[in-house]
């Protein structure tokens, strides 16, 4: 967050003139490098904000209101903290580091949760992190990342200094702090980290006080093409056949934090490459993972009335092309989603199932009418993320990984086309088996094995640290 060249604050009426280069007294300048701490009081005629630098002489300066006051000391304290934001941001940690610098910042005197922020927000994006959680314990509070789909222990602080954490990050996501013991959301810019990053801050009440998710998007890790996804050649190759057609019902399945969204999107991407920013591509989403240019995005926000089929039935109006549904999760979003399929419009959405069978199985459960399936769904994509070895021994020193032995994840999936033979198969109403034993002769199947070579079970257990006593909130 570089505040170089910023406007300037109020000036005091006495006292010292504030630059972007330090204060100034006559000829003499005390640089902000040299400053150490600022603290402001009322007064009679005001306020006045007393500037300490390093050889303990204290600056005063006079203003007229509280107001210009506040607002020159949050001026001034951007100025003393910028250094320290940069040292911050400057390169990668290791976990090692992390955690001795997060030791070294959460018992530090006076406290200062925004380094702590700053450290949590700027090495996430660094280390690639999904999330990073914010988790409050009985006698402390714990603050994890999860980098590949694991979490990473990073540190544990007092409730006090955790609430200033958690605070910290309130303000920064425009949370109002006030606010307790209620279910909160918003979005954090994260600009001045990554171009083109933010983050979504869920919060949720438990019984030890407020808990803080952080998830990540930064557009410029996102994949962009559908090839940069990793999908096996077939079933890559499957997939974008189906976005070929104008009309249907492509699902993409598997389970929670398998890569769902990001295949979607990048769905939408090549969709949007092939036919040009003239195409009406809507979508309805909850949240709105991330902007996409040349799609119309819509979230879905209850307590104004917006859920998915509300609106749903008022992009249909808007006379649109492509549809991409976040997720279906109950019969109604599948009906509107069947429907709009079946009355000539390109419908993607994604479905927790797994595998394409249970896709179908699942559609039948839900009540429609055989016909009605076999006629909308053109094809299904299961996949999962499977690790990537990084060949070291899960040291937290490890440059390339955060001490899991693991350094990344790679899309596995397989395309399961909606033949004529299945479709015929469908209208029977079939078992889950007589599906599967159809895709595995005329889908392109994928190897859901574990992988080779991570590291052995006792480094998992020893890096997968059980919580310290007195702690509820186990890992998930």
């Amino acid at each position: 967050m570089n505040t170089t060249g910023t406007a300037l604050p109020p000036q005091p009426f006495i006292g010292a003139a504030l630059s972007n280069d330090g204060l100034i007294s006559g000829r003499r300048q005390t640089p902000w490098e040299s400053v150490v701490r600022v603290r402001s009081r009322r007064t009679w005629f005001g306020a006045v904000v007393s500037v300490i630098d390093t050889t303990n002489q204290v600056h005063s300066l006079r203003f007229s209101s509280v107001d210009k006051a506040h607002r020159a000391l949050v001026w001034i304290e951007e100025r003393i903290y910028e250094p320290v934001r940069q040292r911050l941001n400057e390169r990668r940690m290791t976990v090692a580091e992390m955690r001795a610098e997060l030791h070294r910042l959460l018992a530090a005197e006076p406290p200062d949760a925004r380094p702590v922020a700053d450290l949590l927000l700027a090495q996430g994006l660094f280390h690639r992190a999904s999330d990073v959680h914010l988790e409050p314990g009985q006698t402390n509070g714990y603050l994890r990342m999860r980098v590949s789909g694991a979490f990473v222990p990073l540190a544990e602080c007092s409730p006090a200094m955790f609430q200033r954490v958690l605070n910290r990050i309130k303000v920064l996501a425009g949370i109002p702090t006030h606010i307790q013991g209620q279910p909160l959301e918003s979005r954090l810019p994260l600009e001045n980290w990554r171009a083109g990053a933010d983050a979504r801050v869920t919060v949720l009440p438990t019984v030890h006080g407020d808990r803080a998710a952080l998830r990540f998007h930064a557009e410029d890790l996102a994949p962009k093409e559908l090839a940069a996804l990793g999908l096996p050649g077939e079933a890559l190759a499957g997939l974008s056949a189906g976005l070929q057609h104008e009309a249907g019902l492509i699902l993409v399945t598997g389970p929670a934090n398998s890569g769902k969204t990001t295949t979607l999107y990048a769905c939408l991407r090549h969709v949007i490459q092939r036919k040009g920013h003239a195409t009406g591509i809507f979508t309805v989403e909850d949240p709105v993972e991330c902007r996409l240019p040349g799609a119309v995005q819509t979230a879905v926000d209850p307590q104004h009335g917006i859920d998915y089929i509300a609106a749903l039935r008022n992009i249909l109006r808007q006379d649109p092309e492509v549809l991409m549904i976040g997720e279906i999760r109950d019969r109604e979003t599948a009906a509107a989603a069947i429907q709009a399929s079946l009355t000539g419009h390109l419908v993607l959405s994604s479905l927790h199932c797994g595998s394409p069978a249970e896709a179908i199985i699942r559609l039948l459960d839900m009540g429609f009418e055989p016909y009605r399936i076999s006629s909308s769904v053109r094809g299904v994509l299961n996949q999962r993320l499977r690790p990537v070895p990084c060949g070291c021994d899960g040291a937290d020193g490890c440059p390339s990984c955060p001490g899991t032995g693991v350094k990344g994840r790679r899309a596995e999936g397989e395309w399961f086309e909606i033949t004529e033979a299945v479709r015929r198969l469908i209208l029977d109403r079939p078992m889950i088996d007589d599906l599967e034993a159809l895709a595995a002769a005329s889908s392109l199947p994928a190897a859901f094995d574990p992988p080779a070579l991570l590291p052995s079970d006792a480094q998992r257990a020893d890096y997968h640290q059980p919580a310290p006593a007195g702690h509820e909130g186990g890992q998930k």
